[in-house]
């Protein structure tokens, strides 16, 4: 599982809205002369901010805005994991962004998919 940190800093001290924007470029997306992405999925779950929960697992696949509250000081510490951890593996919430409707569930092996990457590569010979 891998982990973020991201640290805040204000001179005000008071509690603080926080709204993290991620921008992915539009699909499809040309990563190179040779490989064009369709799809670029991915979870980012259990946000906390000052040692408090703000959040669940949310799906991202395009610009997402994440919105956090947080605790009155002067410096934010705002923590967060990429991918679905072990015990939600384990029991399913099927709501939400976890929702199996999302097309990030792997029914046939029972768990999340953490990352889908869809594309296209372009060969030598010039067939994609």
């Amino acid at each position: 599982m891998l982990y973020g940190v991201i640290i805040i800093t204000h001179d005000v001290q008071s509690q603080t809205n926080i709204s993290l924007r991620i921008h992915h470029p539009a699909m499809p997306w040309h990563v190179s002369d040779s490989v064009v992405l369709d799809v670029w999925r991915y979870y980012l779950c259990d946000f906390s901010c000052d040692n408090s929960i703000a959040g669940d697992c949310m799906l991202i696949e395009s610009d997402t805005t994440i919105q956090l509250t947080c605790n009155n000081e002067l410096s934010h510490v705002i923590i967060f994991s990429m991918g679905v951890d072990s015990l939600k593996q384990a029991k399913p919430l099927y709501s939400g962004d976890l929702n199996p409707l999302k097309n990030m569930y792997w029914t046939w092996q029972s768990g999340y998919i953490q990352l889908k990457a869809e594309g296209k590569l372009h060969r030598p010979n010039g067939d994609w």
